[in-house]
């Protein structure tokens, strides 16, 4: 489950922090370009300024997208959610998943 009380209350979240750990496993493994597919439009458009980050949270993912300039190339692919895209729908049902996990300590 994700805990984190400054996205818990946006819709985004799972997109969100999807797009984060993708980009943080690339500058751990020294892998230097990423494409993130993504069926909500925010996930590439805070990042490219095109929407203004108003919510702390958003904020924070911008600022850490921001960071990351000079050491990761990526590369945001909208895709159509609930349209039948396998892999899609497959991450949508997998974070549907997990936000029903409990956390233990």
């Amino acid at each position: 489950l994700y805990d984190d009380k400054l996205l818990a209350d946006m819709n985004n979240v799972a997109g969100i922090k999807a797009a984060e750990i993708a980009m943080q496993y690339c500058i751990d493994n020294q892998i230097k370009s990423l494409k993130i597919y993504h069926d909500y439009e925010g996930i590439a458009k805070w990042c490219t300024g095109e929407w203004k980050a108003k919510k702390t949270g958003t904020q924070e993912y911008k600022n850490f997208f921001d960071s990351l300039k000079g050491k990761l190339n990526v590369e945001f692919i909208k895709v159509k959610g609930h349209s039948g895209d396998e892999f899609n729908d497959l991450a949508d049902r997998l974070a549907k998943e997990a936000f029903n996990l409990e956390v233990t300590p």
